[in-house]
């Protein structure tokens, strides 16, 4: 059996159908590498079905990924006769390396930040206490 593994950028936001006895999430990936100084980009159709697609919302457009699965050619023909094929593969493993919702989610605290503390006005420390004197005129 041959497997495929390759790291790359989300293409589009991951769409959820539901086949009956199973789900299945279906995104494009594209992988990008230099050849002679050039960017070359190689787009991928990509397939995981599962009955636990929690992963989904984070396969969000341009979410940095690793995959593992089966490779796969589809070949189609256009409506003008020309034929064309589709890197396509059937996933087996996601690893998220990077997510767009992590980048735009705003930062949650992990502990209630700590009340101010209230500094005196003059330079004494503030577990000193003041004297008060004992001829009060009241």
């Amino acid at each position: 059996m041959q497997t495929l593994t390759i790291v790359g950028h989300v293409g589009n936001d991951a769409e959820v159908k539901d086949l009956g006895t199973t789900q299945v999430i279906n995104f494009s990936l594209a992988v990008t590498e230099k050849i002679k100084n050039e960017n070359v980009t190689t787009w991928y159709k990509c397939a995981y079905f599962s009955n636990n697609v929690a992963i989904a919302p984070w396969l969000t457009k341009g979410s940095l990924i690793g995959l593992t699965g089966k490779p796969e050619i589809e070949i189609y023909k256009t409506g003008q006769g020309e034929t064309k094929a589709n890197l396509k593969c059937i996933v087996a493993n996601i690893k998220l390396y990077s997510s767009t919702k992590e980048r735009t989610a705003p930062q949650q605290p992990t502990q209630q930040d700590p009340a101010p503390v209230r500094q005196p006005m003059d330079n004494k420390a503030p577990t000193q206490k003041e004297e008060e004197p004992d001829d009060l005129p009241f």
